[in-house]
């Protein structure tokens, strides 16, 4: 019983531990999320403007013969079933696009892969809850290189999308070729402003594109390191549940116990006397 109670103690700590970063990370991954709408927003904007005039090798969409998948995952386990879900979901990929090569995020992901068939490119462990911009554009510097050589012609990202608390779920995204989305034709009857650009469209199109693959990679990160604390959270909450539902059925079971030694000595207690009063 006291090994359950210490046991206890010790998953409610990281539940609080895991709930008091959940919500430092969410704020964060939600205070990033308007600057890459609003990028995408403009980067779109853009293209229409120019009526298609705006080309970019980043935007070059050609057969598909060379496909890598970032895998992110986590560091650290005791977080339910989160990294078991990416990688099943990752292999079902892998299975559907054989001989496609593997980057892994995170340890778990990277110990899985590294004993896999599947070509392995690198991997990036020890990404904190923090998610250092400096590493993301390390990696999308890489990715870009790998795209403009030819010795990649797609790159996907497999993470878990938050949802809330109680629900992340495996989602794949493509970064490259980088597809900006539709913001201006979702714009409805928007009135349409033209823009004058300095020193061109050409040169700002062609320095703000990797800055936004930057921003959507750095985004899905932190989504991922935002669901990975609410599946820890989720996690050591059930383990303190159980642990508290096992110490209860232990007393339970210890004051039964108890109950019936007592009740034993007083019977053997009255046979004695009652033996000794015949005698």
């Amino acid at each position: 019983m006291q090994a359950i109670h210490s046991i206890e103690n010790v998953t409610r700590s990281m539940k609080t531990i895991a709930s008091v970063r959940l919500r430092n990370i969410e704020k964060k991954a939600r205070r990033a999320r308007p600057y890459a709408e609003a990028m995408q927003y403009f980067l779109r904007r853009m293209i229409d403007g120019m009526g298609g005039a705006l080309i970019h090798p980043l935007l070059e969409m050609r057969e598909v013969k060379k496909r890598c998948y970032i895998v992110v995952a986590s560091d650290r386990g005791l977080c339910g079933s989160y990294n078991h879900d990416i990688i099943r979901y990752t292999e079902k990929e892998l299975a559907v696009h054989p001989g496609a090569q593997v980057i892994t995020i995170g340890k778990f992901a990277y110990r899985h892969f590294l004993h896999q068939s599947y070509p392995h490119l690198t991997d990036y462990n020890g990404i904190t809850d923090d998610v250092d911009f400096a590493v993301v554009k390390q990696l999308a510097a890489g990715l870009i290189r790998e795209y403009l050589n030819h010795r990649l012609d797609e790159v996907n990202l497999a993470y878990a999308k938050y949802h809330g608390p109680a629900r992340q779920e495996p989602a794949l995204l493509r970064l490259l070729p980088v597809d900006v989305g539709t913001a201006a034709a979702n714009a409805g009857g928007e009135k349409k402003e033209e823009y004058l650009y300095e020193p061109s469209a050409e040169g700002i199109f062609r320095f703000l594109l990797p800055q936004y693959l930057n921003t959507v990679l750095y985004n899905a990160l932190l989504e991922a390191k935002t669901s990975e604390q609410a599946a820890r959270m989720v996690a050591m909450d059930t383990a303190t549940d159980n642990a508290e539902e096992m110490l209860d059925d232990l007393n339970l079971e210890y004051s039964r116990s108890r109950q019936e030694f007592i009740t034993a000595e007083i019977i053997e207690t009255i046979e004695a006397a009652e033996l000794s009063r015949t005698r």
